[in-house]
């Protein structure tokens, strides 16, 4: 995933505003790679999106993927 992960960073706003642009089921499919995301961008920007994500869409269950976000900014 280096390259793509590369692509992330360069992009982390298209990345975070492609998240917010997206249905609770493609989420739903896409929280799949959440960790993956937040350790290419370690970045307060997409817990923020997270969060957002998690209040907008309550059935989605993102508190682990919002916790590993923000134990590997704290690092």
């Amino acid at each position: 995933m280096a390259r793509d992960g590369r692509y992330l960073k360069v992009h982390e706003q298209r990345t975070i505003a492609f998240f917010n642009q997206c249905e609770e089921k493609d989420l739903y499919w896409l929280s799949e790679i959440f960790e993956d995301v937040s350790s290419e961008l370690q970045s307060r920007a997409f817990i923020d999106c997270l969060l957002q994500l998690q209040e907008k869409y309550p059935n989605l269950d993102m508190e682990q993927d919002i916790e590993y976000a923000i134990q590997l900014i704290q690092e």
